[in-house]
């Protein structure tokens, strides 16, 4: 996405992780990926899960090894071993632990049997308490895209879930509303000129007349146009929707906006990947509509939506 979003290929990113932990041979996939093809008979028993490997900016990426007799490399990669290593040291711990808490709690047990044996017997009623993030929370966001030839528009405005496949050049616009009040921001984790990683804020943007995320309840915003690059790809746009501004969000926002919209600082791009890394939402497309939900308990949900496009 170029112009006003200046996103890049967000999928490259992932790719990149996931290939940094491997060696010669190695066919390591992501989890998605292997989610996908674990479905199909015929690869499904050659993926072997190498758990979460630590990656740029600590971030955990789930690994799986792709291999047979005939393709692949079975060996662990060696940026894992070390890993795998820490587990199983980790795991004996963990075991000898929970032994001697057994042990120490059996004794318990019957000493405490035994004072109660003694003790006049007390009614005490007993509850189940269920942990609650609370009621149930959403927002829903769809896009309004036109096709584009020769930069010039080419068709009447069109609304889309955002789970179809658009053309290269073609433009959209971004829209959100909320089912109560809340604070919204966008952004695009993607690569630069250089192929480096950049965090591009697209909402808020303090200082260029949209600087307050906060949204009333069955609000409509929507954004600017934006433009596909020319490059087939898959681009993401990260939402955070939170029950009340996020301090710490309105800041790096505002430096980034100094900064012609790129996160620059190490630290500012750790908390934004803590908040992306803590996603707890699930989406349902209404064919109907042609909207996407977002669900989801708790003061904060993070969905990604990722949107296709390749010449046509």
């Amino acid at each position: 996405i170029k112009n006003n979003m200046n996103v890049a290929g967000g999928g490259i990113n992932l790719a990149q992780r996931v290939m940094d932990c491997g060696d010669g041979g190695h066919i390591l996939l992501s989890k998605r990926v292997a989610d996908d093809i674990g479905q199909l008979a015929r690869w499904s028993p050659h993926l072997h899960d190498l758990g979460n490997a630590k990656v740029k900016h600590g971030v955990l990426v789930h690994v799986y090894n792709l291999y047979a007799e005939d393709f692949g490399n079975a060996a662990v990669p060696p940026k894992l071993q070390k890993r795998n290593g820490a587990n199983r040291n980790l795991l004996l711990r963990i075991a000898v632990a929970t032994i001697v808490l057994g042990i120490v709690g059996t004794a318990l047990f019957y000493w405490y049997r035994s004072r109660a044996s003694l003790a006049p017997a007390i009614n005490v009623p007993t509850t189940t308490e269920t942990a609650s993030l609370g009621p149930e929370r959403s927002l829903t966001y769809w896009l309004s895209y036109q096709k584009m030839r020769d930069g010039k528009i080419d068709s009447e405005p069109r609304q889309s879930a955002g789970n179809d496949i658009f053309g290269n050049g073609w433009r959209f616009q971004f829209n959100v509303t909320p089912n109560e009040p809340g604070a919204l921001y966008l952004l695009n984790v993607g690569l630069d000129k250089k192929g480096e990683e950049q965090y591009n804020v697209l909402f808020p943007l303090p200082g260029v007349g949209q600087s307050d995320p906060n949204l009333k309840a069955n609000q409509i915003f929507k954004s600017g146009w934006a433009d596909f690059v020319d490059q087939t790809g898959v681009e993401r746009i990260w939402i955070i929707w939170s029950q009340h501004p996020i301090v710490e969000l309105n800041t790096i926002f505002t430096n980034a906006v100094r900064n012609e919209g790129v996160v620059r600082s190490a630290d500012e791009i750790k908390t934004i990947q803590s908040y992306l890394d803590a996603g707890n939402s699930s989406v349902v497309n209404d064919k109907e509509k042609k909207q996407t939900v977002v669900k989801g308990r708790g003061e904060i949900l993070v969905s990604v939506v990722e949107l296709t496009h390749e010449a046509n």
